[in-house]
């Protein structure tokens, strides 16, 4: 990680394929982690505004692939200043995993926008969290997070999922009425648009994660981006669904793969809906 970007790697600082040397570098053989805070021991930020009145900051990343090729996965985490971070959760796409790390005894929070066509059936959500090391548990709450009290996971959640069988599902049916919540009225949207808060919680221990959030809105379907993996849970007997488009005449094979984390998850695929 570097506060500069030099793809010709001069000696600067900036990583590049010809200069490692970089102001901070993770080189574990798992998961890979730089935690950058407020300020360094010397009180200096580690990468400062580059002009006078400029607030944002950019950090530059590059990846080794060290002695092999490698695959991974990298994501880029901003935690706020602030003594109540549930109150900025990091929002979630639709059917698009999220990899996360939480630390033991600690929350992270996100929100998922739930909408729907007017007129249309309310849809079905689900929330899932595939564990990948630790022990992270899942909670739910449809409460305002500005007025909530206790916020999500800290006994003001109206689903949560705490099992240590490496996947963790949530599945909310329209209209749902019997959940903790202190009123049915907080068991489901009561309006549209809605906003869905989760929390994860690590217990004990640093946990590791990735959390799914889906609706079963017109078009359910995951995206999927060519030779990109993505990550999915499903619950016995039910389906999960995918789409892809090719956008050109010249391909001449298309492959699908489905490989196994736990279970024995089946692949159909079809050219129509």
């Amino acid at each position: 990680m570097s506060c500069v970007s030099n793809p010709t790697g001069d000696g600067d600082g900036a990583p590049s394929p010809r200069n490692h040397t970089a102001a901070s570098i993770a080189s574990g053989t798992t998961d890979d982690i730089i935690r950058v805070l407020p300020t360094v021991p010397g009180g200096t930020p580690l990468c400062q505004p580059k002009a006078a009145g400029e607030r944002s900051v950019t950090y530059y990343f590059a990846a080794h692939g060290f002695l092999q090729a490698s695959y991974y996965t990298i994501v880029a985490l901003v935690t706020p200043v602030d003594s109540e971070p549930w109150l900025h959760p990091q929002p979630l796409t639709s059917g698009n995993p999220q990899a996360d790390v939480v630390p033991g005894f600690k929350y992270n929070y996100y929100e998922f926008i739930v909408d729907k066509p007017a007129g249309s059936p309310d849809p079905e959500i689900r929330i899932s969290m595939q564990e990948i090391y630790g022990d992270p548990d899942l909670y739910i709450s449809f409460q305002d997070k500005a007025t909530a009290s206790p916020h999500v996971g800290t006994g003001q959640w109206a689903y949560r999922a705490i099992s240590q069988d490496g996947v963790d599902q949530i599945i909310i049916p329209p209209g749902a009425s019997q959940c903790n919540a202190p009123t049915a009225a907080g068991c489901y949207c009561a309006s549209f648009p809605c906003a869905v808060q989760i929390a994860i919680y690590g217990f004990i221990v640093e946990s590791s994660y990735l959390v799914t959030a889906q609706t079963s809105s017109s078009d359910a379907s995951t995206q999927l981006v060519d030779g990109r993996a993505s990550t999915g849970s499903v619950p016995n007997g039910h389906y999960a669904f995918y789409k892809f488009r090719v956008a050109s005449d010249s391909v001449t094979e298309l492959t699908f793969t489905l490989t196994p984390t736990i279970g024995d998850p089946d692949i159909f695929v079809s050219d129509t809906i």
